[in-house]
């Protein structure tokens, strides 16, 4: 039986949605896999076999975050990739699925994952021809509202080059008419429209506006949402179609040809029930400044949003710090493996005598491989002490 000793005290059980010790559930029906965090919800989209399980719903406290733009417009909705002007892949993509598959990675109860992977066939007048777009997407959710997006994307099977016509129109399956295309290939979030997309400092997007910047953020008057990727967003785009997307161009603009190879995009998002939040603050919680883990440094979080310990199994105590004058968020998340299902966490100085320094979630690839999920920032100064028993 695992056991942990996680002082300064016991944990908090009112289901604050800040609250990094609130646990999390995942519910599964059939194809369908909805996460039930603390204050939001993400459902993936269900269905057959031959649909894409991309996520179909995000909710903050009730409140539908995601653009749903009708299907056979060929502008972002939802979550998904584009591959421009020939495919926009999401829960409702219009191509013909030729595979897909959706995984409860880990069900909780603190840190939850799901994975999805599918493979579409897509198809434009020549000299473009009939390929197939394959993507393959992990999401990471935290209980203090971080999902954490790991996407790798191959546009076209191998071997293969998908050419733009220079001069003439781009006819495809969706319907889109597009003369003297471009190809480029996405990775997006599309949230609601907002009306107040603004980047870091607070100031206003617009769609003339040089939006590669490391984040933005859409408000509503209840709401909001922040959203990072690596190594920067790429464009926002406020209002376009009654969305807010944040794009990551993993093949930029303006190519007039694509050639196999895998592609790779990393991003997360931060949730808040609150409209009132400056987009700084909402940003910093998706901070990953470098920790020292023993006397080893691990510079960030690894693609699902995690630290990893360099050394395994631990049999003696270790101590956990920040490098440098940062901050880590509450709610940060270490991954380690223990020569005992038995810990002590401590920290010192102590924290809120009414929370616990740590959840731990006992990981399924190993007996003793654990996350542990700490409930208050790692501030400069402070020590975690972690002591397997």
């Amino acid at each position: 039986m695992f056991a942990v000793i996680a002082w300064s005290a016991c944990a908090k059980i009112e289901a604050e949605f800040v609250d990094p010790g609130t646990p999390m559930t995942v519910v599964e029906n059939g194809f369908e896999r909805t996460v039930v965090g603390p204050g939001y919800t993400m459902t993936f989209h269900g269905g057959d076999q031959n649909e894409i399980h991309l996520p179909e719903s995000l909710k903050i406290a009730g409140r539908e975050l995601l653009a749903l733009a009708p299907s056979d417009l060929q502008f972002e909705r939802s979550i998904g990739f584009g591959l421009f002007p020939v495919l926009i892949a999401t829960f409702d993509t219009g191509g013909r699925v030729l595979a897909s598959e959706v995984t409860t990675n880990d069900d909780g109860p603190f840190v939850a994952q799901i994975g999805t992977k599918f493979t579409v066939e897509y198809s434009c007048d020549s000299p473009i021809g009939t390929h197939e777009f394959t993507a393959d997407s992990v999401f990471t959710f935290f209980p203090n509202g971080r999902i954490v997006r790991s996407d790798e994307v191959v546009p076209i099977e191998a071997d293969a080059t998908l050419e733009s016509p220079m001069l003439e129109p781009v006819q495809c399956e969706a319907g889109m008419f597009v003369p003297n295309a471009s190809l480029f290939v996405t990775s997006y979030w599309a949230f609601e429209g907002s009306g107040n997309t603004v980047n870091g400092g607070d100031e206003a997007i617009s769609p003339t506006s040089d939006t590669n910047v490391p984040g933005a953020c859409s408000s509503y008057p209840t709401h909001a949402a922040g959203v990072q990727y690596a190594p920067a967003i790429s464009r926002v785009v406020p209002d376009n179609n009654n969305a807010d997307t944040y794009v990551r161009d993993l093949v930029p603009m303006n190519t007039m040809s694509i050639r196999s190879g895998k592609l790779q995009a990393f991003s997360a998002v931060q949730l808040a029930d609150r409209g009132d939040l400056a987009c700084g603050e909402i940003l910093a919680q998706l901070a990953e400044p470098p920790i020292r883990v023993d006397d080893q440094e691990v510079p960030s979080a690894n693609k699902d949003g995690i630290y990893d310990d360099p050394f395994n199994p631990r049999d003696d105590a270790f101590d956990v710090v920040v490098v440098g004058d940062a901050s880590v968020p509450a709610g940060w998340v270490l991954s380690t493996e223990l020569s005992s299902d038995t810990v002590r966490i401590t920290r010192d100085p102590p924290g809120d005598p009414n929370v616990a320094v740590a959840n731990v979630q006992r990981l399924e690839v190993g007996l003793n491989r654990f996350l542990l999920i700490f409930n208050e920032a790692l501030d400069p100064g402070v020590t975690i002490t972690i002591e397997p028993l």
